[in-house]
């Protein structure tokens, strides 16, 4: 088992502990968080100064993620911890810092970019291509060959139909469905999905 810890000791990074928890392949440690009120043990400079910890970014912002991966040296091991629940298909390629939560299914020729989050129950259908720093929000859906920008966030049971390209640093609100392109730095919402 390699020892893990998580950077944020929010709600967010406590659902990452479970899964981290509910794993065979990692040992969780404790929590670095720049919130030292919070149970940790210590801030993410002090984890910074310890070299002999894997981590995982345990915040559901992907801007927040971006920003602390960025802080975080290039020669450090971020973890990649999928659920024992989760469905990951053939000829899938999964980065380093991904999360995958219980329930999802990942079908078949699915590329994730580093330090992705897919939450609990979302599912991500064939030849689809997620990007980096994106948050795929629990039962969310991404249908086949479609694209998902960086730092994009899709709400909570929101569903973009085949074939379709979302830009970078988009907001998809929860419960909308996307069923033409939306460009970069963007909101939308609504079923149809329509931008703001």
């Amino acid at each position: 088992m390699i020892d893990v810890c998580i950077l944020g000791a929010g709600g967010h990074g406590r659902d990452v502990r479970s899964i981290i928890n509910d794993s065979a392949d990692y040992n969780f440690v404790g929590f670095y968080d720049d919130d030292v009120s919070k149970d940790t043990l210590g801030t993410i400079d002090d984890f910074i100064k310890t070299t002999n910890l894997a981590y995982v970014i345990g915040v559901n912002s992907s801007t927040v993620r971006q920003a602390i991966d960025r802080r975080i040296p290039s020669n450090f091991l971020a973890a990649t911890v999928v659920h024992p629940s989760a469905y990951v298909g053939d000829d899938c390629q999964i980065a380093e810092g991904v999360v995958i939560a219980a329930g999802v299914v990942i079908t078949t020729e699915v590329s994730i970019g580093r330090h992705s989050h897919i939450n609990v129950n979302a599912t991500v259908s064939q030849n689809s291509f997620i990007d980096a720093f994106v948050t795929i929000s629990p039962g969310s859906n991404v249908c086949g060959d479609c694209v998902i920008g960086s730092n994009t966030m899709l709400g909570a049971g929101s569903t973009v139909i085949n074939l379709m390209r979302v830009g970078n640093n988009v907001i998809i609100g929860a419960g909308a469905t996307v069923i033409s392109n939306i460009p970069s730095d963007s909101k939308a919402v609504g079923t149809p999905a329509r931008l703001l």
